[in-house]
């Protein structure tokens, strides 16, 4: 290894222009925006595109998904929801401020938080958008949580709040410190923090205090469960993997740049991607090591996935890439920059790419 180290989505048409007023709400459009509407191969791979649908611009992550539509919110403060057969937009809102944190898909809601000038926590019906009910929290830039009837919002300030989910009532806010991931909800009631140098437990009741813990390095994407651990890469080059009751180190691999996005899982075998676009293939346990399958350097921003026998990745350049599990480039194909959110895998072997400029593609291997 080189050491090299880096800088880290009916009513009557009365009631619809009521709700287009008070809640952004937009009545499905007639197909889809902009793009393919019905399958054809796409050059140079094994791939077929089955249609393409413009959606929104800047979207952000977590998306949520459920058997018959994604859910997206996104920089231009739409949240919206998407027909997977066809790419048609069921239902859109446009809120006040960016959803930078993405959507939570809990029961028959979906939820989202607006980041300034909006600064409140929303829910809406999953079915057809209308909002059950919104509340003011101040800006939220962090992924939300929702568990135990329960969602839990981290303000820009540091102030974590739990609201009623079916209700959005406040129930507890604590001030904490900051954060860039979502929190992880641990065994025995409790969430984890994840701040730039420290992990905190908080009881998920009262939000009160129960343990700190000091960082395993700068953790900048979302925790991966896997086998009672939780699996993170940090921006010097690690993948670690924590206890996920007691938070103690089980093992760490040094890779050799910087890692901004989690790892995959294929069965038991973790796939890392660097900054710089090395790939790796790390064994965990107490003997874990880190295999180098493919030094070849590009702008790698995406998360990885793996998807049958590839892994997935997107980069800055618009490109999701796939490699083999030798770490063979198998293909690539241009979805729009920045690629950044992880492919999405449907049921049946096909997957979803979302570019940054908006384009939703539904692709069958």
């Amino acid at each position: 290894m080189s050491g090299r180290q880096f800088g880290a989505w009916s009513l009557a048409v009365a009631l619809m222009g009521v709700n287009a007023a008070c809640g952004g709400y937009r009545p499905p459009i007639e197909g889809p925006v902009g793009g393919v509407a019905r399958p054809e191969p796409i050059a140079g791979t094994p791939l077929t595109r089955q249609w393409t649908s413009r959606i929104a611009r800047g979207p952000s992550g977590p998306v949520a998904l459920d058997s018959a539509r994604l859910y997206v919110g996104a920089g231009d403060r739409q949240v919206l929801a998407v027909e997977l057969r066809n790419g048609v937009t069921r239902w859109s809102v446009r809120l006040a401020g960016p959803v930078v944190g993405g959507v939570v898909l809990s029961g028959r809601r979906v939820y989202a938080a607006s980041d300034r000038p909006g600064g409140k926590v929303y829910a809406w019906d999953a079915e057809n958008g209308n909002q059950a009910w919104a509340t003011r929290t101040g800006y939220v830039d962090v992924p939300l949580t929702v568990t135990g009837g329960r969602v839990f919002a981290l303000t820009r300030r540091g102030l974590l709040m739990a609201l009623d989910a079916k209700t959005g009532d406040k129930l507890w806010q604590r001030p904490v410190r900051s954060a860039r991931i979502a929190l992880e909800p641990l065994p025995g009631e409790r969430l984890l923090i994840t701040g730039y140098d420290s992990l905190q437990v908080v009881a998920q009741r009262d939000g009160r205090t129960l343990t700190r813990h000091r960082a395993p390095g700068a953790m900048l994407s979302p925790w991966v469960r896997h086998a009672g651990t939780l699996l993170t890469t940090t921006g010097d080059s690690l993948v670690v993997a924590l206890d996920d009751s007691t938070l103690a180190e089980r093992w760490r691999v040094r890779l050799d740049a910087p890692l901004t996005a989690p790892p995959t899982l294929r069965g038991d075998t973790i796939y890392a991607v660097t900054r710089v676009g090395t790939l790796y293939r790390v064994l965990p346990g107490s003997r874990a090591e880190a295999t180098l399958l493919s030094a070849a350097e590009w702008p790698a921003t995406g998360a990885p996935v793996a998807l049958g026998d590839w892994v997935l990745v997107g980069s800055s350049d618009g490109a999701l890439r796939a490699f083999t599990g030798a770490g063979q480039e198998a293909w690539r194909i241009p979805l729009g920059r920045p690629f950044e959110l992880p492919p999405i895998p449907l049921p049946g072997g096909d997957f979803l790419a979302l570019g940054g400029r908006g384009d939703l593609t539904r692709i069958t291997p």
